[in-house]
């Protein structure tokens, strides 16, 4: 029969071991949090493309309710650097070569905010990437924007959120050359989250994604610095 001081024992370390096993399992879940937290994964894919310029900017809630230049000033750069990136969707595609960028299902697009996309300009860039003997016929391209639901599914990001790095599935990355004629030479877009923002410059960007260059958009000729997503 334990004596009482052998029971009083016994319970601290039951105690110790069960507390022990609360901060165990705490890691584990602080770590899970990490793991699946978007900003990390975009994190992640930074570095494993050896991207070094990147910066992180938090921005608060009402950041998108601000005007544009605003903005800028959240993020202490001009309006031409802020860009966003979209997905399309070929409506026509017809499945060729699996990976061939030339003819995609899907394509994510980096335009600057004071900007339009050209979904002809879109078509004509992706059209010429074959040699003119083996293209495609015009009409095989048909590009709108990807339902959010599909763009959510590809990237693993929400609206506001999305970002070329750390996606779920790849995509073609389509850069308007525009983006890359600013000063300084430093693009800002999503960054996992709404609330997040990722730095990066524009040479960093065309090399670490390979990105498909060329004029997709034009400037908005009534831009107000308040357009939003």
């Amino acid at each position: 029969m334990s004596t009482p001081a052998e029971n009083d024992n016994e319970t601290a370390l039951m105690a110790a071991l069960h507390t022990r096993i609360a901060a165990a399992e705490a890691r584990v879940s602080t770590l899970e949090d990490r793991i699946n937290d978007p900003v990390e994964r975009v994190k992640r894919d930074l570095a494993r493309r050896k991207v070094y310029s990147s910066t992180f900017v938090h921005v608060a809630a009402n950041y998108y309710e601000r005007p544009m230049a605003d903005r800028a000033l959240c993020l202490k750069c001009t309006v031409p650097q802020m860009c966003k990136s979209i997905i399309f969707e070929n409506n026509a595609w017809v499945e060729d070569v699996k990976g061939d960028r030339t003819n995609a299902q899907y394509y994510l697009v980096v335009v600057q905010y004071q900007a339009k996309l050209d979904t002809d300009l879109l078509v004509d860039l992706v059209h010429s990437l074959r040699p003119p003997e083996k293209r495609l016929p015009r009409k095989r391209f048909h590009f709108r924007l990807a339902p959010e639901a599909v763009s959510d599914a590809l990237s693993g990001f929400i609206h506001n959120g999305v970002t070329p790095f750390g996606m779920l599935h790849d995509v073609p990355i389509v850069i308007c050359k525009n983006c890359l004629d600013v000063q300084p030479a430093y693009l800002f877009m999503g960054g996992g989250k709404v609330d997040v923002k990722l730095g990066i410059s524009a040479a960093d960007f065309v090399r670490s994604t390979n990105a498909i260059v060329g004029k997709v958009s034009s400037l908005r000729a009534n831009f107000t610095n308040e357009e939003d997503d």
